[in-house]
């Protein structure tokens, strides 16, 4: 047992795998691979006290650490509040979007974003596309109705995520709409210039509008990417390609990125 600071205990995980998992590098990037149930959790959250103990991150608040879920990151919060003290509460992140979110608040003027968005979940995102849906099939013909709100919500959702183009998608994994691409792409730019008009921002709009404004906003992203001087990522086979776009810009001045995730689940 290795003694913390403040006289509080940082019990590092008996296995020597995880101990050097977390002792290793720590003022670099890093990725690791492992298995489902082999404690990647529990590994993050020990170099994350690693990193407070042994001088590399002098104020926790300048340590990010993000999943994907607000469960998992109240529970490596949790963790390391156990290991070490409660100055962990004071680590910045969460979950992906909920970062963004706060990112977007403080700077997203940088890019054209007032401060007083509205967010719309999910239902919200799929009502406003089922009455812009009402509107583009009163033009479309009768006899080719248009895919449900959920089914479009999906399909505009990954084409965000993807950051690939809408036919694309539709052509690749929804091929039954092809003969529809037209009438979706319009819907597609009606639901895209309907939240420009209401500064309305979903889900998928966190992710990307941070990225854009990371890779958009020199002085913002060295602001921000300045700030945090170690980032720490769990689940990363979950990360899609706007998360990953983010990731690196968000750690490019300080290049402290450490990430672990299931390859066999990627």
């Amino acid at each position: 047992m290795e003694r913390g600071t403040e006289g509080s205990a940082l019990r590092l995980p008996p296995d020597q795998e995880q101990r050097e998992l977390i002792l290793r590098e720590l003022d670099r990037n890093m990725l690791v691979e492992a298995a489902a149930g082999t404690g990647k959790t529990t590994g993050m959250t020990g170099r994350m006290l690693a990193l407070l103990e042994s001088g590399h991150c002098r104020d926790i608040r300048h340590m990010a650490a993000v999943t994907f879920t607000r469960k998992a990151a109240q529970e490596m919060i949790a963790r390391a509040i156990r290991l070490l003290d409660r100055r962990c509460e004071r680590v910045s992140g969460g979950t992906f979007h909920s970062f963004a979110h706060l990112m977007l608040r403080q700077h997203g003027t940088a890019i054209g974003l007032p401060p007083d968005f509205a967010i719309l979940d999910r239902s919200d995102a799929e009502d406003l596309i089922g009455l812009l849906r009402k509107e583009i099939a009163g033009r479309a013909a009768r006899e080719r109705p248009l895919p449900r709100k959920q089914t479009l919500a999906d399909l505009f959702s990954r084409a965000v995520n993807t950051m690939r183009p809408l036919e694309e998608i539709v052509l690749a994994e929804w091929a039954h709409f092809a003969e529809q691409i037209e009438e979706l792409q319009a819907l597609f730019s009606a639901y895209e210039r309907r939240k420009r008009e209401h500064h309305f921002v979903d889900y998928d709009d966190l992710l990307v509008l941070f990225r854009r404004l990371l890779a958009e906003a020199p002085e913002v992203r060295r602001r921000v990417s300045g700030a945090y001087r170690h980032i720490l990522v769990d689940e990363y086979q979950d990360t899609n390609h706007a998360q990953y776009r983010w990731l690196q810009l968000l750690s490019s001045e300080h290049r402290n990125l450490a990430v672990v995730g299931d390859d066999a689940q990627s």
